[in-house]
């Protein structure tokens, strides 16, 4: 649940009746019902409600941020991804990682690398682009070799179409390839990792010194979260009940972050939200700049009184 996937009917779908109640919620609009429910939405991290649902359900596969659902906010920890992938083994089901924000950011492998656990296929973009649109599948040849054009008798019947207008574009190619051609001199990784572990520690440093119940989080150190309301623990989710509670701290502290959110951008930062990325282009210079204008904005929003119920 909460595993982003773009807009494709089918990844689209965050809810599950059989969890209803706690869970509340319904089945996306405008996408029809059969559809909704030839896809099994599961709790986030639980590797039992994956064993039984390839027990007791005919599934051809089973797709997941491997960083954690929305880029890392509800992190998926390694032991799970290794469980996954045994179970998916065991039982002949296709591993899918969605690995369009963590592919080459993590690791220049992605985070199949990171956490040395490897899927059967992925999917690549933003990073893979160097700038411009792009995507890619990877995976098993007996999978990616069903995209063949053959001549074999029946084979049309068999093959997986891939049409697209912007199929092999020649500038977001050459912009991907002199991307990729950096991140494998191996000099970006250290770099952008270090600047993230940095920025994240002075975030966690400024909240402690604020008072305010809060704190500064991701699963790769080049994209980092900040909430308030939220300690270490609220992170370790897996059953239903966990992933509601989760969701209802998030949303209580939507007003306030929107409100942190502005006092950053008086002071000439501007956060996704609650997340902060960052990339090859930013330097030291920068993060201090950003850690001052951070701890700077919880001063003020404090002082506002806006953060009452975090203390």
């Amino acid at each position: 649940m909460s595993h982003f996937h773009g807009w494709l009917d089918y990844a689209i779908v965050n809810y599950n009746p059989k969890f209803s109640p706690p869970l509340e919620g319904c089945f996306p609009s405008g996408v029809p019902e059969e559809t909704c429910r030839s896809v099994i939405a599961l709790p986030p991290n639980n590797i039992n409600a994956v064993e039984k649902t390839l027990k007791t359900e005919e599934v051809a596969a089973v797709i997941l941020e491997p960083g954690g659902a929305s880029m890392g906010y509800l992190p998926t920890r390694k032991p799970f991804l290794e469980e996954l992938r045994k179970l998916t083994n065991e039982h002949g089901v296709v591993l899918i990682f969605d690995e369009v924000v963590t592919g080459f950011r993590d690791a220049p492998g992605g985070a199949q690398e990171h956490y040395n656990v490897v899927p059967d296929l992925s999917t690549l973009g933003k990073v893979l682009g160097g700038g411009y649109p792009g995507g890619a599948v990877a995976g098993k040849k007996e999978i990616m070799e069903m995209l063949d054009i053959r001549e074999a008798p029946g084979w049309s019947r068999k093959r997986v179409n891939h049409p697209g207008t912007f199929n092999a574009n020649p500038l977001s190619a050459a912009a991907g390839n002199a991307c990729l051609r950096l991140i494998l001199k191996g000099k970006v990784h250290p770099k952008i990792n270090d600047l993230g572990e940095q920025f994240r520690s002075a975030m966690n440093d400024a909240i402690e010194d604020s008072g305010v119940e809060g704190l500064a989080w991701g699963t790769t150190p080049s994209i980092t979260y900040v909430g308030f309301g939220l300690t270490e623990d609220d992170l370790e989710v897996s059953t239903i009940d966990e992933y509601v509670e989760f969701m209802k701290k998030k949303k209580q502290q939507q007003d306030v972050i929107k409100l942190f959110g502005k006092a950053m951008i008086n002071k000439g930062v501007h956060p996704m939200g609650p997340r902060f990325i960052l990339s090859i282009a930013h330097t030291e210079e920068d993060i201090h700049a950003t850690s001052e204008a951070f701890a700077e904005s919880l001063k003020e929003v404090k002082a506002e009184g806006s953060f009452k119920k975090f203390f």
